[in-house]
């Protein structure tokens, strides 16, 4: 006999009240904060991804380097600065060559630590080259050291030192030490003009056939010019140059000692304004002092006080 199953009206409503049983809250959250988690990180490997591709495109990727301004250095010395700060990655992820992120600050600064570097500017163009125009300093004379004369360093024209020089001989640089400095990089050890001020009597002195080995200046601004072929004169740069070699030459132009040239005295002292202070070599060891009157044209005349 085949039973047959009668289902009520109540039970099938029962049935369906089961299957539209709402979702847990928190099971329902759950599933969102899933979902947000996943886009969040699908948005991020996208991103990355794109940067990643992004920068290292060619056409984003500096290769290239000019340099514009160079008369006595060598493009390599600026590379050589700069292509170790190109390599490498930021975060293992954006190449350091990448134009719109490369390490701008860093290679300027390593590019102006050049010695002979004065100025950089630097621009990226077409997205892949790097060009720098640069000014340089050039020598205009040695700053060396008093107790070791073969350790120099190179001045500018403004007695700035800017780089150690290599063991030169001959003259063609004058020499200067400075006895309250001793040389380095990145100084200038002058009081206001004195630089200038030595440099021009040095060239009044070979202009006029006295020509100049080394200048020393001393704490209180006292400069000693040794002659090439022997002798010293001494100034101060606490007062006008000039006015120092205007005395000389009236000295020079005097009947007494007209005969003056380098070689034949140990030192002209021209450091007391109108009294200048003679000693020659080849006089007897017993000193004397004389005082004698100069004609100098209507200028100032200089009293002689001569140790012979």
């Amino acid at each position: 006999m085949k039973k047959v199953a009668v289902l009520t009206y109540s039970g099938m409503q029962s049935r369906k009240q089961k299957r539209k049983a709402p979702i847990n809250p928190a099971t329902l959250q759950l599933i969102k904060q899933l979902v947000k988690g996943f886009l969040f990180f699908l948005a991020v490997g996208l991103l990355l991804a794109s940067v990643w591709y992004v920068s290292r495109l060619e056409a984003l990727t500096l290769k290239e380097i000019e340099v514009v301004g160079m008369e006595t250095l060598n493009k390599v010395e600026i590379e050589a600065a700069v292509q170790p700060l190109l390599e490498g990655t930021y975060l293992g992820l954006i190449p350091r060559r990448f134009a719109w992120f490369y390490p701008e600050e860093a290679v300027v600064k390593a590019v102006s630590d050049i010695p002979k570097i004065k100025t950089v500017s630097l621009k990226v163009e077409d997205s892949k080259r790097l060009a720098f125009n640069v000014t340089e300093y050039f020598p205009d004379a040695l700053w060396c050291d008093y107790a070791n004369r073969s350790q120099c360093y190179f001045f500018d024209e403004t007695g700035y030192g800017f780089a150690q020089a290599p063991n030169l001989t001959g003259g063609s640089l004058l020499r200067f030490f400075t006895l309250q400095t001793n040389p380095e990089r990145g100084v200038n050890p002058f009081v206001g003009t004195d630089y200038q001020a030595a440099k021009d009597f040095a060239f009044k002195l070979e202009a006029s056939g006295w020509f100049v080995r080394t200048i020393e200046i001393d704490a209180v601004r006292d400069a000693f010019f040794s002659l090439v072929d022997g002798g010293e004169i001494k100034i101060t740069l606490t007062e006008d140059a000039s006015q120092a070699f205007s005395y000389l030459d009236t000295l020079r132009a005097s009947k007494e000692f007209s005969h003056l040239k380098p070689g034949g005295f140990q030192y002209l002292d021209l450091r007391f304004g109108t009294k200048v202070f003679v000693n020659e070599e080849s006089v007897a060891v017993a000193t004397s002092t004389a005082t004698t009157s100069l004609s100098s044209g209507g200028e100032t005349t200089p009293t002689l006080e001569s140790n012979r």
